[in-house]
């Protein structure tokens, strides 16, 4: 399954590589957190992502081998468009996401639509998930915003605050982001999170921790 994932996401990088991006990126976390639920600790992963723009909508995939005690792979595909409401940028999209676990846990597929607002203050993003395999369904809320340091040239802060509703659990997820550009195509970053759910399912339980993560992203 791993090497199908990536197989398909080269042939979509090939088929669109004169259109758009292509981006490889190595993560190690000491917590991963991902829709307010905790997965991996301690892990080394690396993620192979394309945006591409195609008749007016942005197009996207990934697929992502992840490393601890047990090895997952995940891959991802979506769409969006930009409308105007107004006075307002909008950005819709919808999402599909695949996770492959080796281990106790199940395989999973989820869906997702909402989009995000850009605002003079940040992105407010508002999202609707639903998760086939847990039949868990909610609401995730986001605010983010991306700040350039006028004092050293090529790093930006990236504050974000997520709050999830969803049937099993609450979650709560809040970090600031670094990001130092190397190059044009070079990117380091190091991360600082805080993280909190109230699921009853040990395996995914986060109790107010706070976690870091670090990595490089390439872009071709």
């Amino acid at each position: 399954m791993k090497t199908l994932l990536f197989s398909l996401l080269t042939m979509l990088g090939v088929t669109f590589s004169n259109a758009g991006d292509i981006y490889l990126d190595f993560t190690a976390e000491e917590q991963q957190f991902y829709r307010g639920l905790g997965r991996a600790k301690d892990a080394f992963s690396t993620t192979l992502s394309t945006e591409q723009t195609l008749g007016g909508f942005g197009l996207n995939a990934h697929a992502s081998l992840v490393a601890d005690s047990e090895s997952e792979s995940h891959f991802g595909v979506g769409a969006s468009r930009r409308l105007k409401l107004g006075s307002l940028d909008l950005l819709a999209d919808a999402q599909f996401r695949y996770h492959q676990f080796e281990g106790s846990l199940p395989t999973s597929q989820e869906v997702g639509v909402g989009g995000f607002v850009a605002t003079s203050f940040a992105d407010v993003g508002v999202h609707f998930w639903s998760d086939l395999e847990y039949d868990w369904e909610g609401i995730e809320v986001t605010i983010k915003r991306d700040l350039p340091v006028a004092s050293i040239k090529n790093l930006t802060l990236s504050p974000f605050v997520t709050r999830s509703w969803f049937d099993a659990y609450d979650s709560l997820h809040a970090g600031v982001k670094a990001t130092y550009a190397l190059k044009d195509n070079t990117d380091v970053f190091v991360q600082g999170a805080y993280g909190d759910n109230d699921i009853d399912i040990a395996t995914f339980a986060v109790d107010e921790e706070i976690f870091w993560s670090a990595g490089l992203t390439v872009k071709f």
